[in-house]
């Protein structure tokens, strides 16, 4: 990453935990971006609270860095900061990130907030509460906003990958490890599979994959999710070629009609009644796979006059916004807001950019 810049006028943080990721964004008083910077995975829902809080210590210590401060100063700096976690939607969920939260320093609730990540991804789409938020990476859920954050009653999905989490990067890879091991029994295996052994030399034979996959589980307790759910882009690679894998277009296309069936019902119960809502698209299943996303505008697209369409801008942007809208009715959301920002990250690095814009602008 760049080296320091040091910067007087920090006004809000915004920081958001995905599942195999974290960012965190400094920003102005006039909602220009100063710095942005990559950590580890924040999601509590596959790491103990003590990891979380470490790597969110960790994330704020390189923030600060970043802006040639420490971090108790670029803390005290900031009038307000939304912390977006995976699945932080229900009010237990959301006390157990304020665990986190307190213990990393962020001691004053009249200056934070806890956000889930589908919040954050909506207004970072949409630059408000207004809309729909399908998300798509290791897991999957759907947000619909009116207005306001509303809980998990506006959510649908997000179970986690074992139990749920439909059209996600993990449901991918188990749908296909699942194709594996039925062609293995019946004597031929797809080309897939050795695209993926070549991707992953760990898994050294066919006769091997179940051991690879023990030894995933067993040594990667925590993580093994998403070192799995990373074989996915193989198929979503394979899908995408001039020369598609038919096997890969298969398993892509199931789990973005999985995907679309989630929008599907979260607008029919939490929005029945109102026929443009915007739909934005986040996470990596969206922005790595052409396939998986037009299968699924194609089949929402009946849902909504409203534009369908891929987020500019990662969730952290949003919830940057998030913060500056928690100042006061002058930094409400509004077009202008998001265009300052907008053009703001423009000037920064290229690698800080990589981290706020959902593709290269």
């Amino acid at each position: 990453m760049p080296e320091c810049s040091p910067q007087a006028n920090v006004c809000c943080i915004g920081i958001s935990g995905g599942h195999s990721s974290s960012t965190a964004l400094a920003v102005t008083p006039d909602g220009d971006a100063l710095a942005a910077v990559p950590g580890e995975s924040l999601n509590f829902h596959t790491f103990h609270h003590d990891v979380v809080t470490q790597r969110l210590e960790s994330l704020l210590d390189s923030l600060a860095r970043r802006l040639c401060i420490e971090r108790k100063v670029l803390l005290d700096a900031a009038d307000r900061t939304v912390v977006a976690f995976p699945g932080a939607a229900t009010k237990e969920d959301q006390a157990l990130a304020e665990v986190c939260v307190q213990a990393a320093g962020l001691v004053d609730k009249d200056k934070h907030e806890i956000a889930d990540d589908t919040w954050a991804g909506l207004v970072a789409g949409t630059g408000s509460l207004c809309g729909v938020c399908a998300f798509a990476g290791t897991g999957a859920s759907v947000f619909v906003g009116r207005g306001q954050v509303a809980g998990k009653p506006n959510k649908i999905d997000g179970w986690g990958p074992i139990i749920g989490d439909f059209g996600s990067g993990f449901e991918l890879a188990v749908e296909m490890f699942r194709l594996f091991g039925r062609s293995y029994d019946q004597g031929q295996m797809p080309r897939l599979f050795y695209d993926v052994r070549t991707e992953f030399p760990k898994i050294r034979s066919d006769k091997h994959t179940q051991k690879w996959f023990d030894t995933l589980f067993m040594v990667h307790h925590d993580s093994w999710r998403i070192t799995f759910a990373e074989t996915a882009r193989v198929a979503t690679h394979e899908a995408d070629s001039p020369d598609p894998d038919p096997v890969a277009v298969r398993l892509v296309t199931a789990a973005a009609e999985n995907m679309a069936e989630s929008i599907e019902i979260a607008i029919k119960r939490c929005a029945p009644d109102v026929n443009d809502l915007r739909i934005v698209f986040q996470g990596g299943m969206f922005r790595y796979s052409a396939l998986y996303t037009n299968v699924v505008a194609s089949r929402i697209r009946h849902l909504t006059t409203g534009q369908v369409s891929l987020s500019r801008f990662r969730p952290v942007v949003g919830a940057a916004l998030m913060a500056l809208a928690g100042l006061g009715p002058s930094k409400q959301f509004s077009q202008e807001l998001v265009e300052v920002i907008g053009e703001s990250i423009g000037l920064l690095d290229r690698q800080e950019q990589q981290l706020l814009y959902t593709v290269s602008s």
